[in-house]
């Protein structure tokens, strides 16, 4: 037996076995980590799709909620439409038959000033809508004997919301507009309006 060669095949038998194994364990250490890199984008891919879903949810959630309020803002708008166009009708109403009312209508805020004239008063007193409104009615209406006791009546109906002309007709001295005294009759009543 020639020992050299045994030794020189036992070498090189070795150093192929060194060398696999390196390599085994080097493919071994690649798998390893290989693997770990799969586990962790599984993972991740797993949060990911769970965020995606609760995503997913929320989004179809808020979609439900902002339909549901769209949909009650719509059926408000409708009604506030609804009673915009029931309030224009009465409106046209109202001054449908203030305008053609033969007889003066005449409305005052708590101040005493004109805050409504029909064409009537413009007929009977000689003053325009502009002229008139925003004026002193005991004013621009009662010959100026009258001031002072009109004046008068008025601060006593302001502090009590009593008088003696309301809920009765008087007939009574009044001027027109070219200074020209006139009888009328007057039916005096009282309301009161939100904002006045």
């Amino acid at each position: 037996i020639d020992y050299t060669l045994a030794y020189w095949i036992f070498a090189i038998a070795g150093s192929v076995l060194l060398v696999t194994l390196y390599w085994i364990r080097r493919l071994a250490k690649e798998i390893t980590v290989r693997k770990q890199t799969e586990d962790a984008l599984n993972a991740a891919n797993f949060e990911i799709s769970q965020a995606k879903e609760k995503l997913e949810h929320r989004v179809f959630e808020r979609t439900n909620e902002l339909r549901e309020a769209n949909l009650h803002l719509e059926h408000e708008l409708a009604e506030h439409l609804k009673a915009k166009a029931a309030l224009q009708e009465s409106e046209e109403r109202i001054l449908a038959i203030t305008d053609s009312a033969k007889d003066a209508i005449i409305m005052i805020n708590p101040s005493g000033h004109v805050s409504f004239w029909n064409p009537a008063a413009e007929q009977i007193f000689g003053y325009t809508v502009d002229e008139a409104i925003g004026v002193d009615l005991h004013r621009l209406r009662a010959p100026q004997r009258y001031h002072l006791l009109q004046q008068e009546a008025w601060e006593v109906f302001q502090r009590t919301g009593q008088g003696n002309a309301f809920n009765k007709t008087l007939e009574m001295d009044a001027c027109h507009k070219d200074h020209r005294q006139l009888t009328i009759e007057l039916s005096l009543s009282w309301l009161q309006i939100r904002g006045d």
